[in-house]
C-alpha cells in the first residue's frame, strides 16, 4: 500500500481504509521508536496451542509480499519457550520505552486526508489542491530570495537624462 508513491488502485484503497478503521477501533497500534535506529524485524505469534503457545520469527524480511517471497532474505523461526519469552521481553522493553511514541492518531489523519479517504473530494477542492501545489515553488521562491536593495551610488546611473 502506498500513500504517496505509485498509482492508486482499488486494493490499496480498501487496505488503507481497513487500516484506518482498525486504528480507530484500537485493534492496531502503530508506534515510532526514536531512542536509536531500530531495523529489527520480530514477529511473535501467540496461539492457543499448549505445545507451542508462542512462535517467534526473526530475520531481515519485511512483512510484505516482496519481503517474504521475492527477495533473498534470511529468517529463522523460534519455537523454544524460553527463547520466545526472551523475545517477548525484548519487544515489550522497546514498546514501553518512553522514546517509543504512539503515532496511530497521526496515521489515521494522514490516511483519512489522502486519496484513500472515505468521502471523495469535490471538484473545487481538487482545484484548490492543484493550485496550492502548483504555486508552492513560487511561494518558496518569494520566501527564499529577495531583490537586493539598490544603493544611492547605483541609483545615480539610472537617473533620467535631461
Amino acid at each position: 500500500m502506498q500513500l504517496t508513491i505509485g498509482a492508486p488502485n482499488n486494493q490499496d484503497e480498501s487496505g488503507l481504509r481497513r487500516l484506518s478503521a482498525q486504528l480507530k477501533a484500537g485493534k492496531v497500534v502503530v508506534k515510532l521508536f526514536l531512542r536509536h535506529p531500530l531495523h529489527a524485524k520480530l514477529y511473535l505469534v501467540h496461539r492457543t496451542d499448549p505445545n507451542n503457545p508462542t512462535i517467534g520469527f526473526l530475520g531481515s524480511s519485511n512483512l510484505t509480499l516482496s519481503g517474504l517471497s521475492k527477495q533473498g532474505e534470511l529468517n529463522v523461526d523460534v519455537l523454544d519457550h524460553d527463547a520466545c519469552k526472551k523475545l517477548q521481553t525484548w519487544f515489550e522493553d522497546q514498546w514501553l520505552d518512553p522514546w517509543c511514541v504512539d503515532i496511530s492518531k497521526e496515521l489515521v489523519e494522514i490516511i483519512d486526508t489522502s486519496w484513500a479517504r472515505e468521502e471523495p473530494l469535490t471538484p473545487y477542492q481538487i482545484y484548490l489542491n492543484m493550485a496550492y501545489h502548483l504555486s508552492q515553488e513560487a511561494r518558496a521562491g518569494l520566501s527564499e530570495f529577495k531583490v537586493p536593495r539598490i544603493s544611492a551610488i547605483n541609483c545615480s546611473r539610472f537617473k533620467p537624462r535631461q
